[in-house]
């Protein structure tokens, strides 16, 4: 960037130390305010005893060597008068409201397992098993008011954008309102960063960013194709929606897009580029079409397809992902997945036709 020579620090105590510095300059000098934040006192540290500090309450200083355990002990502010002054706030509704073209109000936040961009969570598989994909959550009475079932992929419409994220249901929020989650991004949902939605409003005083509301319509979006696809290595998706979920040897996309993929096994390897042997196979029952590439005996990668959101489960493909080698019975449960949802409920219908038969046969 052309600033070689204002960077040339070679340890982080002189990085600290111009710090220290320049908290202490102007500092209550030539005819300069006071300010709070001095550390001015730990401007002359050296290595040793930069890494020997221990914590310290600021300021600390000329006056507070030692630093001050209660900054505001001697009844004296940093203002003018050196009395705390209390400045009087009116309250004020967002700036954007609710209108017929843009009916809820939309409010963001995070999730329990991840923290702002997922730059650091997303990297974990356990964190990232508990909130897999971006959504958009709304009140049951306003997902059958506007046609949609839970798990539906929608398009969200602001003034100033769009998402395409799936639903879902969540009947803690108030009728009208949305909440969606702000960690996805570029990176990891394209089609999910919700900045896309919100506009330029601040507050006139500390210019923070009404970035936690906007208004907003919500509708189902066409989709002719969900896709679950697993594969050691990153990928560049070519898909309407995806999102990108972390798992122990590798990574899961959840991905959606307006038109059926015809030939999804010459559609992976495309996308994959991956030198390997292909299998294909279309399990009429289940709906799921599988593609899977083996390369040197490992499994590598598979996709699922199907007009439908699949649900396989993502542990037991890890783990195969995991597997120095698989097995010929392996290759033949991969390819003849169904969705976990289709198993328990097929499960459920078999334990209850032999609950069914208990009773008969008791009767008799």
């Amino acid at each position: 960037m052309g600033f070689e020579d204002a960077f040339t620090y070679q340890h982080p105590a002189e990085i600290f130390v111009e710090h220290a510095g320049l908290s202490g300059y102007k500092n209550g000098s030539e005819s300069y305010a006071v300010r709070d934040f001095d550390i001015s006192g730990l401007a002359s540290l050296s290595e040793a005893e930069y890494d020997a500090l221990q914590p310290v309450q600021w300021p600390v200083n000329t006056r507070y060597p030692n630093g001050c355990q209660h900054i505001f002990a001697d009844n004296t502010f940093y203002t003018p008068s050196g009395k705390a002054n209390f400045v009087a706030v009116e309250a004020k509704l967002p700036q954007q409201k609710a209108s017929a073209l843009y009916p809820y109000g939309v409010n963001s936040g995070r999730v329990r397992d991840h923290w702002h961009t997922m730059t650091r969570t997303g990297k974990s598989a356990s964190l990232a098993k508990h909130t897999k994909e971006p959504f958009i959550a709304m009140h049951s009475t306003d997902l059958t008011k506007e046609g949609l079932t839970d798990g539906n992929l929608v398009k969200v419409t602001s003034e100033f954008g769009e998402v395409l994220v799936p639903v879902k249901v969540d009947d803690g929020l108030k009728v009208g309102q949305l909440f969606t989650p702000i960690h996805w991004n570029k990176l990891s949902a394209p089609t999910a960063n919700i900045a896309k939605l919100y506009g330029s409003f601040v507050d006139p005083i500390s210019g923070q960013p009404e970035s936690k509301f906007t208004v907003a319509n919500i509708e189902k979006a066409p989709v002719g194709q969900f896709m679950q696809l697993f594969c050691l290595e990153e990928m560049l998706i070519e898909s309407d929606y995806w999102a990108k979920n972390t798992i122990q040897s590798g990574f899961e996309y959840a991905c959606a897009t307006a038109n059926k993929i015809e030939g999804p096994m010459f559609w992976s390897r495309d996308l994959t580029a991956i030198e390997g042997n292909w299998s294909y196979f279309e399990n009429s029952q289940s709906g799921i079409a599988t593609a899977l590439c083996i390369k040197d005996n490992r499994l590598v990668f598979v996709g699922f397809f199907a007009q439908y959101k699949t649900e396989i489960n993502s542990d037991w493909v890890d783990s195969l992902f995991q597997q120095e080698e698989v097995s010929a019975e392996q290759i033949n449960r991969v390819l003849r997945a169904v969705p976990v949802a289709l198993i328990l409920s097929t499960a459920k219908r078999y334990v209850a036709v032999i609950k069914s038969a208990k009773i008969k046969l008791s009767t008799r």
